[in-house]
Formats: C-alpha cells, structure tokens, sequence
C-alpha cells in the first residue's frame, strides 16, 4: 500500500495540538489460501479458491492529539479510518478439484480502524549562539 497523506494541526492550547488529516494512494488487496466449508444436499462441502491480488484506490481519515511533553518530546494519541476497496479470490474449485459454477469470491469495501498510540522526538538542529557585539 502507498499512501500520501497530509495534516492540520488546529491550534495549541495547554501543551495539547489537535489535529485531521486525509491520504489518497493505492492498495494491493491479495486473497490467499482461501478455504470455504459448509453444507449443501450431499453433506459437508469444501471449496479452495486460488490466490488472487488486485490493485484499487485507497484513502484514508485521520484525526487525533499531541501532548507536549517537553520542548523535544510529545506523546500522540491518533485514530485512522483506511479504506482498501474490493477483494477477489482466483478461480474457484470444490474439494475433487472440478470448478465452481459460483465464480470467484468478492469481498467488498475492505477496511480498517486503527487507534495509535506513540511517541515523537522532535530533532531540531541545535541553535547558534547570537555573536557578541560591542560598542565604541
């Protein structure tokens, strides 16, 4: 998966920075060693479909907050929403190895929530002495 994704703080009150952000890229959806079992007229049925991947847009929602530990060091407690798009399996075949009339599997609108937490250390370069000026 790749994604480009951009910030907004909303401000600093007390030590604590708000922020949202969105992301757009691509997402490489791949279904492997998928295996379905259940039921039909004749008993237990068992269905093995090949790998398969797939290439769709992705995007994302972020929004959290910062607290400002020190001036070089901050604990961040974010949420992201992912969107993936659809997963297909490869072709489908039963337990005897013949195909499936059913085609494929497809997942659809692949997802995730994700609640982070960590820890960000702020590496400024050291700032230079002012020089000394006299005067006469």
């Amino acid at each position: 998966m790749v994604l480009a994704n951009a910030y907004l703080d909303l401000g600093t009150r007390w030590c604590v920075t708000p922020y949202i952000g969105a992301g757009v890229g691509m997402a490489n959806v791949r279904i492997s060693g998928f295996r379905d079992d259940g039921f039909n007229n004749l008993g237990i049925a068992t269905a093995y479909a090949a790998d398969a991947d797939k290439w769709n847009f992705a995007w994302a929602a972020h929004a959290g907050i910062t607290y400002r530990v020190t001036p070089s060091m901050a604990i961040d407690l974010g949420y992201r929403y992912l969107s993936m798009g659809d997963g297909t399996t490869g072709a489908t075949r039963a337990f005897d190895n013949s195909f499936i009339n059913g085609g494929p599997f497809t997942f659809r609108n692949i997802s995730s929530h994700d609640l982070k937490l960590g820890v960000r250390w702020m590496l400024e370069p050291p700032v230079a002495p002012q020089p000394l000026m006299r005067r006469g």
